[in-house]
C-alpha cells in the first residue's frame, strides 16, 4: 500500500521572516559634540535604504547624516557623527527613515 506523505514540516527559517519591533538605538547614547555614534536598527523593512539625520534640540537638521540598507532579517548598523555645527547642548535626536517607518533615538550632548 502507498504510504501518506507528510505535508513538510514548518520551519522558522521560512521566507516569511518573525517580524521584530521596530527599534532604533545609539551607542553611546551620551558624549561630547563630535562622537561617532553606532546604531542599529531592527524590524525594518528588508533591502530598504534607511537614511539617518542627526538633529538638534530644536528637531533642525545639522548636516551630519548617513545611509544604511536593510539586511535580509530587517536590521542595520551604521554610524552617524553626533556632530552639531552650533554646539548645542543637551538633547538631541537621532532620526531615521525608509521612507514608510520613522523611528528616532536621543542623544544627549554632555557639556
Amino acid at each position: 500500500s502507498a504510504s501518506a506523505v507528510a505535508p513538510p514540516p514548518t520551519v522558522a527559517g521560512s521566507p516569511e521572516p518573525a517580524t521584530e519591533p521596530l527599534t532604533l538605538t545609539a551607542d553611546p547614547s551620551s558624549g561630547p559634540n563630535g562622537q561617532t555614534v553606532t546604531v542599529q536598527g531592527t524590524g525594518w523593512k528588508p533591502g530598504a535604504m534607511v537614511t539617518l539625520d542627526y538633529l538638534d534640540p530644536l528637531g533642525r537638521r545639522t548636516g551630519s547624516r548617513a545611509e544604511q540598507v536593510v539586511d535580509a532579517r530587517g536590521r542595520f548598523t551604521t554610524t552617524i557623527s553626533a556632530q552639531d555645527p552650533a554646539n548645542l547642548p543637551g538633547r538631541h535626536t537621532i532620526r531615521a527613515t525608509d521612507g514608510t517607518s520613522t523611528a528616532t533615538t536621543p542623544y544627549q550632548v554632555s557639556g
